[in-house]
């Protein structure tokens, strides 16, 4: 579990558009405001904003990571390789 401490329940889904199907579907713990974005080679979601933290999670799986925390209160991201 993560240590984010306003907890609220996000579904996340995973698409086959190729195959025209649903793939995978996950609930995950999300926040009162909340971004999301997929890494560069999409094998990490980035969840962000209200707060000075992104957590990561495996994108295939939904699986939480870690958390990174930063100075200060973030409303965009920039992620530099």
């Amino acid at each position: 579990m993560r240590p984010w401490r306003h907890t609220r329940s996000t579904w996340s889904w995973t698409f086959d558009l190729a195959g025209r199907r649903l793939e995978n579907s996950q609930d995950i713990d999300g926040r009162p405001r909340m971004r999301l974005r997929p890494s560069t080679n999409g094998q990490l979601l980035y969840v962000f904003l209200a707060g000075n933290t992104i957590d990561l999670y495996e994108a295939t799986t939904y699986r939480y990571l870690r958390t990174i925390t930063l100075d200060g209160d973030m409303t965009t991201i920039f992620v530099v390789p």
